[in-house]
């Protein structure tokens, strides 16, 4: 007995390897078209005027220093909305932030008049405290402004001493 020759196996067709390179290039178009548009997008948020006055006021807050550790970077992925029509624009931002002790999330509120932008709004939250700390009205040295760490660090009830409506300059509880 001669063995037969094997069968030969059957060539597909050149059309089928077509539409298949076809769907995977159609594919890769439209991954690679969704990374660049969110690159495009981050790109233009991390570039704007607002993301950097707010990032440096929160990196420069020793509150949120302290909470996260230092050095506080922002983490790669930051979004919201972003409208600049020349002479004015508003922005809501939300960048994450990291430090070796932890992570938050900074929110800022931007408006832009007369081709000037303008921080009305930055905070911190602390998701591992449920904390937030104000970068914008605690950032010029008045250390227990608009935070929620302030009563955390005094030693007398604070909340029992403004029941009259007597002004506060008589109170002997500070430094003494």
């Amino acid at each position: 007995h001669m063995n037969a020759p094997p069968p030969q196996q059957q060539k597909s067709s050149p059309i089928l390897k077509i539409a298949c390179f076809g769907c995977i290039a159609i594919i890769l178009l439209g991954v690679l078209g969704c990374v660049g548009i969110t690159v495009g997008v981050v790109s233009m948020i991390k570039g704007s005027q607002p993301y950097k006055d707010g990032l440096a006021k929160a990196t420069a807050d020793k509150r949120v220093g302290e909470a996260l550790g230092e050095p506080v970077k922002a983490q790669w992925l930051a979004g919201g909305q972003f409208n600049d029509a020349g002479n004015t624009g508003n922005a809501e931002l939300v960048v994450p932030l990291e430090g070796p002790k932890g992570e938050g999330v900074l929110n800022i509120s931007a408006t832009k008049s007369g081709g000037k932008w303008t921080v009305n709004r930055a905070t911190v939250l602390i998701p591992a405290t449920g904390k937030t700390i104000d970068v914008v009205q605690g950032a010029d040295g008045d250390e227990d402004a608009k935070t929620d760490e302030a009563e955390d660090d005094k030693t007398e009830p604070a909340e029992e001493a403004p029941a009259d409506d007597s002004p506060d300059e008589e109170a002997p509880d500070e430094g003494e």
